[in-house]
């Protein structure tokens, strides 16, 4: 089989995967937006301080107005915003009815595109690399991990007639 042949083979073959990917990841963006949206008018509507176990004795209270910083919150504090949280995320349907209460919908989300990456990863990786170890793309980090999910979504994503999953239109 000629070069050519073999990377439209491959890029085949990973298409499925590719497209759980792509879809996982449009999700999981989708989830993140919306989880933070209520996380901020929370922490907006309300004065959470950093607990004084995550500062320093010499720091003032700061009070959290971003999301990513919610975990710096005392537990009682925490305990608070997390069912406010969960009722409003429960009643616009950000969060399933069946989703568990201590479940966030966003690191579901995010936990589902980390599972489609490593799909992807092991499909692409067993195809590409015939000598080595079969689950070598778990030493991929960092750059590398990033760059090789790159090369395999373009590579299929740019063969013609290619189809966005999500619309069902030609890239």
């Amino acid at each position: 089989m000629n070069e050519q042949n073999r990377v439209l083979s491959i890029a085949e073959a990973c298409k499925p995967v590719v497209n759980a990917y792509l879809m996982a990841k449009a999700y999981a963006q989708v989830k993140r937006e919306q989880v933070d949206a209520v996380s901020r008018r929370l922490l907006a509507a309300n004065d959470y301080m950093v607990a004084d176990e995550n500062r320093t004795k010499d720091e003032p209270p700061e009070r959290i107005t971003e999301p990513r910083y919610d975990w710096l919150m005392g537990s009682e504090a925490f305990a608070g915003y997390h069912a406010k949280r969960n009722t409003i995320l429960l009643e616009t349907g950000i969060k399933p009815a069946d989703m568990p209460a201590e479940h966030c919908p966003a690191l579901v989300a995010e936990n589902l595109l980390v599972k489609a990456e490593w799909a992807m990863l092991e499909t692409a990786w067993a195809l590409v690399v015939h000598e080595g170890p079969v689950d070598g793309w778990k030493d991929l980090y960092g750059e590398m991990r990033k760059t090789f999910i790159d090369l395999v979504v373009k590579m299929v994503v740019n063969r013609p007639g290619y189809k966005n999953p999500l619309t069902g239109k030609a890239v």
